[in-house]
């Protein structure tokens, strides 16, 4: 069985929200082995620091794993292979999208990563590497349009991070859907894939040309206060 969680962000504080801690629970228990991969493979303090803080997060909802694995540029290709092959869980980290799939080529782990059985989880930049097609506008490149093909776990294209209440991320979304159809995730909402089996949580938004659709409505960037009011 393979069990997807597309996830947009995390509660800084709280961490994870009611909904997502009730699947986690009801698919992960405690005998179970996780692996993060890491956003970027050489920055080792940050890495550690959210593997930390995730590892909490888990910890709060009462699951704690048998053996917990990092990938990152401290290990091996054959041992980052060995890790994944052991683990019930690969987690896909946040951080830049491009950085993490580069290093996940670069380690020869996209292949076993999409045929893998058992529980991928994503957050982030780690969700959006999951997809068919990852396409983003990179603020630190100048804003310059990043579109690639991620690892295909999911044959849609994400967006995390979209609130109806920030503009800029909305200017960002409706601009990359001229290029590809989204499904713009708010950081509460999450997408929980069985066997292909697609289940959205909570809010989501379809962006696509320019026009964003939200419960058999239809609104273009100037009319987004309209869709404030409906939610």
């Amino acid at each position: 069985m393979k069990i997807l969680y597309i996830l947009s962000g995390i509660d800084k504080e709280n961490g994870f929200n009611k909904e997502l801690s009730k699947y986690f629970n009801k698919d992960i228990n405690n005998n179970m082995s996780i692996c993060f991969i890491a956003s970027s493979f050489d920055n080792y303090s940050k890495t550690d620091e959210n593997k930390n803080k995730l590892i909490n997060n888990f910890s709060k909802i009462k699951i704690n794993f048998k053996n917990v694995y990092l990938i990152d540029n401290r290990v091996t290709k054959s041992m980052a292979k060995e890790m994944i092959l052991k683990s019930d869980i690969v987690f896909l980290m946040g951080g830049s999208p491009v950085d993490e799939m580069n290093s996940i080529k670069e380690y020869g782990l996209n292949k076993l990563l999409k045929k893998r059985e058992g529980i991928t989880i994503g957050v982030s930049a780690g969700a959006m590497n999951m997809t068919k097609d990852v396409i983003y506008i990179d603020e630190e490149c100048q804003e310059r349009l990043i579109n690639y093909k991620g690892l295909g776990l999911i044959d849609i294209t994400i967006y995390p991070h979209v609130e109806i209440n920030d503009f800029e991320i909305l200017r960002e979304t409706f601009e990359v859907s001229k290029h590809k159809k989204i499904y713009a995730l708010p950081n509460d909402s999450f997408i929980r894939c069985v066997d292909g089996d697609i289940n959205f949580i909570n809010n989501y938004y379809i962006v696509s040309n320019g026009i964003l659709y939200f419960n058999n409505k239809q609104f273009v960037l100037d009319k987004i206060k309209e869709l404030k009011k409906l939610r």
